[in-house]
């Protein structure tokens, strides 16, 4: 199946920090930036030092290499 680069893929990590532009979040062994406008905010509050699921962008978690 073909997959649409507006998909979003599940990314799993701990809220680091949370601003204006986007979210600091510690996922694979590193500290990643995601900008607000590439993820669907979860149901749930964003707070530091919490686990998350996010749902990224497809293309974003791909040029990021947190997904082959």
């Amino acid at each position: 199946m073909a997959r649409n680069n507006d998909d979003f893929v599940p990314i799993e990590g701990v809220v680091h920090r949370v601003t204006s532009l986007g979210i600091f979040l510690d996922a694979d062994r590193r500290r990643i930036f995601v900008p607000e406008t590439c993820f669907k905010m979860p149901d749930q509050p964003l707070q530091s030092d919490r686990e998350v699921t996010l749902q990224v962008l497809h293309w974003y978690a791909k040029q990021e290499g947190l997904i082959a």
